[in-house]
């Protein structure tokens, strides 16, 4: 498993359009964050969880604020 953190008020990250072999969990934990998968455009504030399925391109973003955090798990094996 591999956790990323983002928007931890130092920076607005990105992270650009890719998939991989492996689940992912996108938690926003607080303001929001732009995430872009299976087409679609979601936006996702605080306390909303996403899984992203094996194989499916996605990006994600923070909002417009410093505040903005997300945190992605990537389900990896072991």
């Amino acid at each position: 498993m591999k956790v990323l953190f983002s928007g931890n008020g130092n920076n607005l990250s990105t992270y650009s359009r890719h998939a991989h072999e492996h689940p992912e969990i996108i938690l926003t934990i607080s303001g929001s964050a732009h995430a872009i998968y299976g087409g679609e455009t979601y936006i996702a504030e605080g306390g909303h969880l996403a899984l992203v399925p094996p194989n499916t391109f996605h990006s994600i973003k923070n909002g417009n604020s410093y505040s903005d955090l997300f945190v992605a798990i990537d389900a990896m094996p072991f």
